[in-house]
């Protein structure tokens, strides 16, 4: 669909909705790193707990809705603040070397907002503008800790995917 897409699954159907952004939403720029690591999804399920507290369902659940706002009105600062995340992120990062390091860099070069990338290891960064900096310093984070990395810079496609025959 391209753009800002929030979907989800009922009775295993997709529901979908593109959500426009505003007229002054500044472009987004967005860093993925990719340290040479294998985290399998198994492994990654298996860090988080049976059960997580009342307090940390409601942490991410009221930051939901903001995370989707901030995307719309491309409101980084917003984001960076509802990106935090109490669910898997704590339990997850400590399986990829180098990754706590690598968000803190992501930051400290001028990057809005960062998490893992799904279950990771990957890391995504937002940022108002494109710096080469946040890249190279998540890489360096996972270079010190022994691992090889690749840096994606990406936009956003307003089109989505294309199947061409």
């Amino acid at each position: 669909m391209g753009g800002l897409v929030v979907s989800t699954l009922e009775d295993n159907k997709v529901i979908a909705h593109k959500i426009t952004a505003g007229e002054n939403a500044p472009p987004l720029h967005i860093t993925i790193v990719l340290p040479d690591y294998h985290l399998p999804t198994k492994e990654a399920r298996a860090a988080l707990p049976n059960k997580v507290s009342m307090k940390d369902a409601v942490h991410n659940i009221s930051r939901a809705v903001l995370v989707t706002e901030a995307f719309r009105n491309g409101d980084l600062d917003l984001l960076g603040k509802a990106m935090t995340d109490t669910l898997h992120q704590p339990y997850r990062l400590k399986l990829i070397p180098g990754a706590e390091a690598a968000m803190s860099a992501a930051q400290e070069a001028g990057a809005s907002a960062v998490a893992l990338s799904g279950a990771g290891p990957s890391l995504i960064a937002f940022a108002s503008k494109a710096e080469a900096g946040i890249g190279e310093s998540m890489k360096r984070a996972f270079e010190q800790a022994g691992l090889a990395a690749r840096i994606f810079n990406l936009g956003v496609s307003g089109h989505g995917a294309e199947i061409q025959i």
